[in-house]
């Protein structure tokens, strides 16, 4: 899907792990920058309650390397 967002700049791709309130989002505009936003939570484990909220523009041309990196990373759980 990122893919898709990279090659036509337009829509949405949220990654987010089922049930839980973590995410990273990217949207495309037509100018050529993403914008990326997100929320990362400890959700307490061990004691520690941790909170990331985040928010980027960058330009398309960031995107083929990040596509290739988190394919590569997630391809070793596979």
């Amino acid at each position: 899907a990122l893919s898709a967002l990279y090659t036509k700049l337009k829509g949405t791709v949220v990654i987010k792990e089922p049930f839980s309130r973590q995410f990273i989002k990217f949207t495309a505009d037509q100018t050529g920058h993403i914008h990326i936003s997100g929320a990362l939570h400890s959700n307490g484990r061990h004691g520690f309650v941790q909170e990331l909220v985040f928010e980027n523009l960058v330009d398309q041309t960031f995107m083929p390397d990040f596509i290739n990196n988190l394919a590569a990373f997630c391809a070793q759980y596979r």
